[in-house]
């Protein structure tokens, strides 16, 4: 079974050991042998399934140590659960290489020894849990390269020392437990600006002093346990500390007190803690009442220095002046017009429907933005795009220009404009959100993977050629738009439809730039060992595009063909750049048409028996990505020939190949 692409055999009752046989299936995407009673040990050849984006061997009785050849499993982009087995030592280094990983599971084993200093490049890990094993040591610090976890278990272990303070970077963490641990020193104040945190379990280790009052900051806050501890001191009642000391949450050693518990505190407690902080508040208290005069004062001085000032640019700097004033009239105007219109949503609006921009209301990240979702206008949701700082030094010049442009693309398979906000060091786009996400997500994410049907995709490719056939149409006649096209910027509304996204408008003085943009930001992530994301255009330009430095409509053909090759073959190789460029099409090519069953999606076999209409999409997707682009179709050729397919209206089995 030399071809198999998902062996999902958990929940039986299967036992013995792991034939080293599997490991001959080079194309596995999906192993999943969880939930048996299978022994012995992970056989070392396993890392030779270098395509596999899922592993699970989840509550069996595996012994033995984790193999190192797990390491080799680049392309584990999904799932690695090891959990609830027996198996020993420690975590190998080697993991290091599983970079794209989002859901790494180790507990319930008999592992130990320290947390390996791993983690630098773990930037798409979302869930570690690590609990109930045998680990000691404290907590590396290269934990704090874990921007994206948002499932912590620490659990169950011997880890001790400080929390360090550089896990305060989690920023998106939403659950920790670090209970039954022997970590020491005080609860750290940081606590209080993770504040997606809705689970944080402390207990029954060695932490001391009292609760810091940032945790008031947690209002997503469900369960917080300190107990059995020796925390101790002057507790203030405020309703977080209130809302968990009936569960017994608080309970500790040597004891909390103060009103909060109906108890008197000794007067050491009362010395250290009241009068460093209750009192510090009433104090503050007091002095609110001076706060309007305060500012009145403030204001008034404000206002005579800046008429000084006024004064002053106009007599001696009349050039800086004059920027000045233009600086001012852009500010005003970007308050009343968008893009020619009357304006929709302001900064505030878009600050309410994001509750200030939360990172929990992010729903992608970009190389220059965050992407947000939010309820505008009559409470439909909406995608806000926030560029960057830097991204903010590079386009703030040409973007209500090119808001403008961008502005009078309508074409029900292109990504429409909605709305766009410009303030001080703030830009922001706003379009219609897309409930089902991006085309690689629909592909590659486990919890979705395989339900679009043979239709659904043959829908998509077509929707895709109909908005790139509209963008070189409209960069003819009026400016070119550049679309970065691959599966990450391929949208799906509610019924399915494509759209696209991420245009940019290029001038006719940077017809260049675009691609030594992208060049630029590959040699800086190889200088900086960043990971490079499996969505990232990168991996989708022409190979032509690397030595021109230039992105014609014809490389946009190329990465056409390429997408619609991944959404027909669901395969993939993100390994480097221009790599699956050159690999992909060529190995399609030495397979067709002798071996289409082993090629296609399996998704695809399951929804429809017409493999003749199936081998017609994937040999156009072919004819796109030719090495000269000369030899590519035109996106109106492509149109015209997609809308054929779907329609039926020529016998496709009469035809050999080359006639297709």
């Amino acid at each position: 079974m030399q071809y198999l692409t998902e062996l999902v055999l958990h929940n039986n009752q299967f036992t013995g050991s792991i034939t080293t046989s599997i490991t001959s299936a080079i194309y596995l995407v999906m192993l999943d042998l969880s939930y048996n009673e299978i022994g012995s040990f992970i056989p070392d050849s396993i890392g030779r399934l270098s395509f596999l984006a899922h592993l699970s061997f989840s509550n069996n009785k595996l012994q033995g140590t984790i193999p190192q050849s797990i390491g080799n499993l680049t392309s584990l982009a999904a799932v690695l659960d090891l959990s609830n087995n027996s198996l020993t030592g420690d975590i190998p280094s080697s993991f290091r290489n599983l970079e794209h990983l989002q859901k790494l599971d180790l507990s319930g084993n008999r592992l130990s020894g320290s947390l390996p200093d791993i983690w630098e490049k773990f930037q798409f890990l979302k869930a570690m849990d690590l609990s109930s094993n045998q680990y000691n040591g404290s907590i590396p610090t290269s934990f704090q390269s874990l921007l994206n976890i948002q499932y912590l278990d620490l659990s169950h272990n011997f880890l001790n020392g400080t929390l360090p303070i550089e896990l305060s970077k989690l920023v998106k963490l939403s659950v920790v437990d670090f209970s039954y641990n022997n970590f020491t020193g005080f609860l750290p104040d940081w606590l209080g600006d993770i504040s997606s945190l809705s689970y944080l379990d402390g207990s029954h280790n060695g932490f001391v002093g009292s609760l810091p009052l940032s945790l008031q900051n947690l209002s997503y806050l469900n369960v917080f346990d300190v107990s059995y501890n020796n925390l101790s001191g002057y507790l203030i009642d405020i309703p977080i500390f209130r809302q968990f000391v009936e569960s017994g949450y608080l309970d500790n050693e040597q004891g909390l007190c103060g009103p909060i518990f109906n108890t008197t505190c000794s007067s050491a407690d009362t010395t250290d803690t009241e009068s460093e902080t209750y009192k510090f508040l009433k104090s503050a208290a007091e002095k609110s009442q001076y706060l309007p005069l305060f500012t009145l004062a403030i204001f008034g001085v404000g206002v005579v220095l800046l008429l000084v000032l006024c004064l002053f640019f106009q007599k001696c700097q009349p050039k800086l002046f004059r920027e000045l004033l233009e600086f001012c009239d852009l500010e005003v105007s970007s308050m009343i017009k968008c893009c020619g219109r009357k304006k929709r949503f302001s900064y505030s609006d878009l600050c309410s429907a994001t509750e200030h921009f939360c990172n929990r209301n992010i729903i992608g990240v970009g190389h220059q933005c965050k992407v947000f979702v939010g309820e505008l206008g009559n409470d439909e949701k909406h995608a806000i795009k926030v560029f960057n700082a830097n991204a903010f030094k590079e386009i703030k010049l040409h973007f209500l220009e090119d808001c403008n442009v961008l502005a009078e693309i309508q074409h029900e398979n292109v990504m429409q404009l909605q709305d766009w906000c410009y303030k001080r060091n703030f830009l922001a786009l706003v379009h219609k959100y897309m409930p089902n996400g991006d085309l690689y997500d629909a592909l590659y994410d486990i919890e979705v993977v395989n339900f679009l049907t043979w239709d659904e995709r043959l829908g998509i490719a077509l929707d895709v050629a109909n908005g790139l056939a509209y963008l070189h149409r409209f960069s003819k006649e009026r400016r070119r738009v550049c679309c970065q096209l691959c599966p990450g910027n391929i949208l799906l509304d509610e019924y399915c439809r494509a759209k696209i996204a991420g245009l940019r408008v290029l001038r006719e003085s940077d017809t260049t730039l675009l691609m030594e943009d992208v060049l630029k930001k590959r040699q800086h992530n190889k200088k900086q060992d960043i990971v490079q994301s499996p969505k990232d255009f990168v991996n989708y330009i022409a190979p032509e595009c690397v030595d021109e430095k230039h992105i014609t409509e014809e490389a946009e053909v190329y990465s056409y063909g390429l997408t619609i090759l991944e959404l027909t073959t669901q395969k993939r190789d993100s390994s480097g750049f221009s790599y699956m460029a050159k690999a992909l099409p060529s190995k399609i090519r030495q397979l067709l048409p002798e071996r289409l069953e082993q090629v296609v999606d399996i998704g695809i076999l399951h929804t429809t028996s017409d493999l003749d209409k199936v081998l017609t999409l994937i040999e156009i997707a072919l004819s796109c990505t030719e090495e000269n682009p000369e030899y590519r179709p035109c996106m109106d050729n492509v149109v015209s020939s997609l809308n054929w397919l779907r329609k039926g209206e020529i016998d496709l089995s009469q035809y050999n190949q080359e006639e297709r």
